[in-house]
C-alpha cells in the first residue's frame, strides 16, 4: 500500500540506452532508405511537362495581308491560335500521338477495351491552360499544355506529331470555310441573276401585253376614221400621248380616230415594225444595269487570286501557332529530397521507440527474475 511510485525519467540512462541500440536505430533508418530507393528504382519518375503556345510572330502576320485587303476573308493570328487550340480540345490527336509513341503499354491492359479508355483518360487529363491577356475583352496571347508523364523523349516527339497534324487540320478547316464562303456567295448572286432575268422576262412580256392591247386599240380606231371618211386630224391637240404610260387613256379616249386614219396607220405600221422592242422598255435599263453590277464584279475572282498567296495555301510555308518543344519545361512531380528526409526521421523515430520499449521489457524482466 506504501509502495513507492518513481516517474521520473533518468536522461542518462535514456541515452545510454539509445547509444546501446543505435545499430537497431541505424538498421531502422537503412533499411527504409533500401525501400524507399528499391520503391522508386522500380517506379517511373514523373514530371510535370509545360509547353508553350505562342501566337505567330508580326513577320508571319503579314503574310496575311493580301487576304485581308479585300476584306472577303480576313485572317489574324487571334484566328490561327483560336482555331489551333479547338482542335487541340478535341483530344482525338492527343489520343492519336499516346497511341503512336507508345505512352501507355498496350500488353500491360486486359483487352483492347481496356487499352483504348485509358488512352482516352490520358489524353483527357491534357490540360490547356490559357493565359489571359486582356480579361474584359477575354484575349489570350499565349496558351500553357500540361501534362504529367515520365517518358521526356516519348512525350516530345508526341507534341511534335500533334503540332504537325493540328497544323494540317487547321489549315484545312481555314481552306474548307474559304471555299464554303466563294460558294456561298458565288449561289447568293446566281440567286440575284436569276431574280433580275425573270423580271427582265416579265418586262418583256408586260411590253407584249400592252403593245397588243395598244395596237387592237388603234386598229379599232383607224377603222373609225376611214369609215367616217376622216384621212388627217381634225382636232387640236388634246394631251394625246400614245406611249406605253397612258395607253389606260387611249383606251378611253373615244375620240381618237379624229387624229385621221392616216396618222394612226402609220403609227401601227412602225408599232409592228419594231425589231428591237428591248429600246421601247424603260425598266430594262434598270435591270440590265443591275445584271451587270453581278456579271461584272470581279470581288470572288481576285478573293481567289489573293487567297493563292498566302501560306494557307501552301502546306509547307503555313504557320498556325508557335509552339514551344524544345523549350518545354519539366518539372518532377513530388519531391524526392523532401520524401526521402522525411522517411529517414519517421523511420529514426521507429528505431528509437523500439529500442526504448525493448529496453523496458528487458529491465523488467531483469527485475522479476531478482524478485523471484
Amino acid at each position: 500500500m506504501n509502495e513507492a511510485q518513481n516517474d521520473e525519467i533518468d536522461l542518462l540512462q535514456l541515452i545510454k540506452t539509445l547509444w546501446n541500440g543505435k545499430w537497431i536505430i541505424v538498421g531502422f533508418i537503412l533499411t527504409s532508405f533500401i525501400g524507399l530507393t528499391g520503391y522508386y528504382a522500380t517506379k517511373n519518375t514523373f514530371f510535370s511537362a509545360k509547353t508553350k503556345i505562342n501566337t505567330i510572330s508580326i513577320f508571319e502576320s503579314q503574310k496575311y495581308e493580301a487576304s485581308n485587303a479585300l476584306g472577303f476573308f480576313p485572317l489574324s493570328a487571334e484566328l490561327l491560335m483560336n482555331t489551333y487550340i479547338a482542335v487541340l480540345n478535341e483530344k482525338s490527336l492527343f489520343e492519336e500521338g499516346i497511341r503512336k509513341y507508345n505512352l501507355l503499354e498496350k500488353k500491360t491492359y486486359e483487352d483492347e477495351i481496356a487499352y483504348n479508355n485509358a488512352v482516352v483518360k490520358l489524353a483527357d487529363s491534357i490540360e490547356i491552360i490559357p493565359i489571359i491577356e486582356d480579361e474584359k475583352e477575354n484575349k489570350y496571347s499565349e496558351w500553357i499544355i500540361n501534362f504529367e508523364f515520365y517518358d521526356k523523349e516519348k512525350w516530345m516527339k508526341t507534341l511534335e506529331f500533334i503540332d504537325v497534324n493540328a497544323t494540317e487540320k487547321v489549315r484545312n478547316i481555314l481552306l474548307n470555310y474559304f471555299n464554303l464562303l466563294i460558294s456561298i456567295e458565288k449561289q447568293k448572286r446566281n440567286f440575284k441573276l436569276e431574280d433580275i432575268l425573270i423580271n427582265i422576262e416579265n418586262a418583256k412580256n408586260n411590253y407584249d401585253r400592252k403593245t397588243s392591247i395598244k395596237l387592237a386599240y388603234l386598229k379599232e380606231q383607224a377603222a373609225i376614221a376611214r369609215t367616217l371618211g376622216v384621212a388627217k386630224n381634225t382636232i387640236e391637240s388634246q394631251n394625246f400621248n400614245t406611249q406605253d404610260g397612258v395607253i389606260a387613256n387611249l383606251q378611253i379616249d373615244k375620240t381618237f380616230y379624229l387624229r385621221g386614219y392616216i396618222a394612226i396607220e402609220k403609227e401601227i405600221e412602225l408599232i409592228e415594225s419594231r425589231e428591237l422592242k428591248e429600246n421601247f422598255i424603260e425598266e430594262l435599263i434598270q435591270l440590265e444595269q443591275k445584271k451587270r453590277e453581278i456579271t461584272q464584279n470581279l470581288q470572288l475572282k481576285r478573293a481567289v487570286e489573293l487567297f493563292t498567296k498566302i501560306p494557307i495555301s501552301n502546306k509547307d510555308e503555313f504557320k498556325a501557332i508557335s509552339l514551344g518543344v524544345i523549350t518545354t519545361k519539366f518539372e518532377p512531380v513530388n519531391n524526392k529530397m523532401n520524401i526521402y528526409a522525411l522517411t529517414l526521421v519517421i523511420s529514426g523515430m521507429l528505431g528509437i521507440f523500439y529500442v526504448i520499449v525493448n529496453s523496458g521489457f528487458l529491465s523488467r524482466k531483469s527485475q522479476l527474475s531478482k524478485e523471484s
